[in-house]
């Protein structure tokens, strides 16, 4: 009898020749994935450790071959950027890695975040080496961080403060500018009579008008002398210096006492629109925290008002010079007059008012005798201004 055997269907074949590919296609990605222990898979490890501030995944030799611990390569970073340390630069490599023998070299861009908002980009090289068991391993030396570093450098910044701009009145006056002051200081050392002193001191304040400066309170005075250093400088007070020449007579022979002149952005009265244009003061302890980016000890920010509303506008940019400083043996800190980066500073911009100079004044003297809280609109009848 004769025996028929079933016949393949040609989509059965296709699919055993497309599964046969897939296994090909397969073995050929993972033969290309041992790639990824050559330089390019290393240095990308290194800058994602260096980022993150965790280089243990990293594998770090000395330039004379021997291995060195991830936790001493991060001790070391985190002491070449100095001033910089408490943050992250950003990190990106770029162009081709260019290998010779057992040794590779990348080229990374570095962009650090410097204080006021700007930026310092540079690029660098970063060298490997390949070991005996093929691993690439990053060749640690001080120059990864900047070329021009050396063991024992760290990088350190100067800060330009920019010129601030002021708030203009409708005819492009400044409103807000430089005038003089006066800080009233004590020498704690020099002080015979504590009590003596804050009693004359409280009672030249009182004697001030009420117009040219806010009441002070002195009521801290004597605890703040204590705690001082004896040959410090403890600070009273800053007057304008239209109230402080009202009562230089009766303070300025006091024992102890230190007048310090300087100037700043001041309205040209204590009550002059003073809930609009708000105050320029030095950066808080507050301000310094929320924005250790853009402010630093010293620097004039605008509290309120305009002056808080267009802070950015009206401050600048400061202008930023980075060095390096050399960590003597002995712990001494000196310079090296090297200067990797420079900066200038940019002036604010003003900001326009439709304030007149003159209608305020008038308006501020208007409200002085009210007791409760007032404001007054002056309209222009003839165009609604």
């Amino acid at each position: 009898m004769p025996v028929s055997y079933p016949v393949r269907p040609r989509h059965t074949r296709h699919r055993v020749l497309a599964a046969l590919a897939a296994v090909l296609v397969t073995a050929g990605a993972l033969t290309g994935c041992s790639g990824d222990d050559g330089p390019d898979a290393a240095v990308e490890e290194f800058l994602v450790g260096w980022r993150s501030g965790d280089l243990h995944a990293v594998g770090f030799v000395e330039p004379t071959g021997g291995r060195l611990p991830a936790a001493e390569v991060t001790k070391q970073i985190q002491a070449l950027a100095g001033a910089l340390s408490s943050g992250q630069p950003e990190l990106a490599r770029t162009g081709e890695i260019t290998t010779r023998g057992d040794i590779a070299t990348a080229r990374v861009k570095v962009s650090w975040a410097l204080p006021g908002g700007g930026r310092w980009d540079y690029e660098n090289p970063v060298r490997l080496k390949r070991g005996g068991d093929d691993q690439w391993q990053v060749i640690w030396e001080p120059s990864v961080v900047h070329e021009k570093l050396e063991s024992g450098d760290r990088i350190a910044l100067r800060r330009e403060p920019a010129q601030r701009a002021g708030v203009l009145d409708a005819a492009g006056q400044p409103i807000v500018a430089p005038r003089p002051v006066v800080r009233v200081q004590v020498v704690p050392g020099e002080v015979t009579d504590v009590p003596g002193l804050v009693r004359k001191l409280d009672a030249a304040f009182k004697a001030i008008r009420p117009a040219l400066t806010p009441p002070v309170d002195l009521s801290d005075l004597p605890k703040r002398l204590k705690e001082a250093k004896p040959d410090g400088l403890v600070e009273v007070v800053t007057l304008r210096q239209e109230a402080y020449r009202q009562i230089k007579p009766r303070i300025y022979d006091l024992s102890g006492t230190r007048f310090a002149t300087e100037q700043l952005m001041l309205a040209p009265t204590r009550e002059f629109a003073r809930a609009l244009l708000g105050s320029v003061d030095q950066a808080t302890a507050d301000d310094l925290q929320a924005h250790p980016d853009r402010y630093a000890r010293g620097d004039l920010v605008g509290h309120g008002g305009l002056q808080g509303r267009y802070d950015e506008r009206l401050r600048g940019v400061p202008g930023v010079t980075v060095i390096t400083e050399r960590i003597t043996p002995d712990g001494k800190v000196e310079p090296t007059g090297t200067e990797l980066f420079r900066s200038e500073p940019k002036p604010g911009q003003p900001v326009k008012t439709t304030i007149d100079t003159a209608t305020q004044v008038a308006a501020d003297a208007a409200l002085r005798g009210q007791t409760r809280r007032s404001a007054l609109v002056a309209v222009r009848i003839s165009d609604g201004a």
